[in-house]
């Protein structure tokens, strides 16, 4: 487990708690796992940080409404807790203003609450220099040229928070609430001295007592300071590697609120809640924009299946992806991306998990790639000609000798029975101290 980052140069003054606060302790340790308030509003609003412009909004508010009978509708006021009439111009003023580090600031709050007392209010206070620590922002010199302004950036990530109202209409399975007008978080500022003692008090909105404190409504998941490090190093740059992580988070504890599973996804939906529905639309009519999209999309489940927070299964996605966008070794894709192969690559379903790494000690016979590569050698057959013989790609196949990525099923089936090994024998391989299954 890695250490902890270490301590801010403020916090040696000591996480004094003032006379009239009681300030809330930031998560910290990049394994630490922390509860996060998971509501189907927190979603929304999770979601409309993460996708900006592409959100859909219609007379000032960003809506959300099912057959199911859930009705949201969120909207932007110019001073925060003011301004209960949606006003277009305002929300997207607002939305123009969000910064990457605005969603971050977001789901610090969403970890805060949970462990924030629910006989108060799930009220909780923070001190500004603290997030400034958290963020990372302590060495950044490049934008900031003092404590000052770091702080200001931060009281300015809170107001634009406290900024965001909300209405919430609930008919669903016998259940009837309504939630009138009101802010989300609600912001209040105390300034020091000195200035980098600023506090923020954060209270959330009646949400809060709903989804978070009454039976069956409780909701939430878990995180830990990996994905906060995902979050600051792509968002601003290639934000689809966050809106794809935390959509799996989410829609993880949304299909098993008991705990943790897989997460069976339409490659369609996944496309679409990456690049938003105007780009997934021109990538239809489009080869090069439908090639661009399915790039990054498997580049990004690459980098979160190295990072160890989301791992991907499916045997046609493998192979589709090789056969159209080409293989590790930047070979040519040997065939035209086409609107049909797109169409059906679309279609396919996607398993997203959280990395096995409590996976049980395998029980039964294993064998290692590099036994089964011996066993190819003794049987005089080139990668190219085993590939063959087992019915997959030479692409496939040399990615899979090679230890990147796994062999669709059958092709598997045709291996064992080619090198002659038992058909319950497990493949093997080894990334540094860690022991993976095919």
């Amino acid at each position: 487990m890695a250490k902890p980052p270490e301590q801010s140069q403020y916090r040696d003054e000591g996480q004094k708690d003032t006379d009239e606060k009681v300030l809330s302790t930031l998560p910290y340790g990049e394994n630490i796992p922390h509860n996060i308030a998971s509501c189907i509003l927190m979603r929304l609003a999770t979601d409309v940080l993460l996708k900006g412009g592409m959100s859909k909004r219609k007379g000032g508010t960003l809506t959300y409404n099912n057959n199911a009978g859930i009705s949201i509708n969120l909207w932007a006021s110019n001073d925060p807790g003011k301004g209960p009439v949606p006003d277009k111009e305002v929300t997207a003023s607002w939305i123009n203003e969000i910064k990457p580090a605005t969603l971050t600031m977001h789901l610090l709050f969403c970890i805060l609450v949970m462990s924030a007392d629910s006989s108060e209010g799930r009220t909780f206070s923070v001190r500004a220099r603290d997030i400034v620590d958290f963020l990372g922002l302590l060495n950044n010199k490049k934008d900031f040229r003092n404590s000052s302004e770091r702080v200001d950036y931060v009281l300015g990530l809170a107001t634009h928070l406290g900024r965001l109202n909300y209405t919430l209409n609930w008919d669903k399975k016998g259940t009837e609430f309504s939630i009138s007008p009101e802010v989300l978080w609600g912001v209040e500022i105390t300034e020091g001295p000195p200035y980098k003692e600023t506090v923020i008090t954060v209270t959330p909105g009646k949400w809060a007592e709903k989804f978070l404190d009454s039976e069956p409504f409780v909701e939430y998941t878990t995180i830990d300071n990996r994905v906060f490090q995902i979050i600051k190093e792509h968002l601003a740059r290639r934000p689809h590697i966050v809106r794809l992580l935390l959509y799996f988070l989410y829609q993880e504890r949304s299909n098993h609120p008991q705990g943790y599973g897989p997460t069976n996804c339409k490659v369609r939906k996944l496309l679409v809640e990456m690049f938003g529905t105007k780009t997934f639309n021109k990538a239809t009519r489009n080869m090069r924009t439908r090639r661009t999209l399915l790039e990054r999309f498997f580049n990004a489940l690459e980098v979160l299946k190295e990072l160890g927070l989301v791992y991907y299964q499916t045997e046609e996605t493998y192979t589709l992806e090789e056969r159209y966008l080409g293989d590790v070794d930047d070979e040519p894709p040997k065939t035209k991306l086409t609107r049909e192969i797109f169409s059906d690559i679309i279609d396919q379903n996607i398993v997203l998990s959280r990395w096995p790494t409590d996976k049980k000690k395998a029980t039964g016979k294993e064998i290692t790639l590099a036994e089964i590569k011996d066993r190819r050698n003794k049987l005089g057959l080139t990668q190219r000609q085993l590939a063959a013989k087992i019915g997959v790609n030479y692409s496939t196949y040399k990615s899979f000798e090679n230890g990147f990525r796994n062999l669709p099923r059958e092709g598997m089936k045709r291996l064992k029975e080619v090198v002659g090994i038992p058909q319950d024998t497990r493949m093997v391989t080894y990334k540094g101290d860690k022991k993976l299954i095919l």
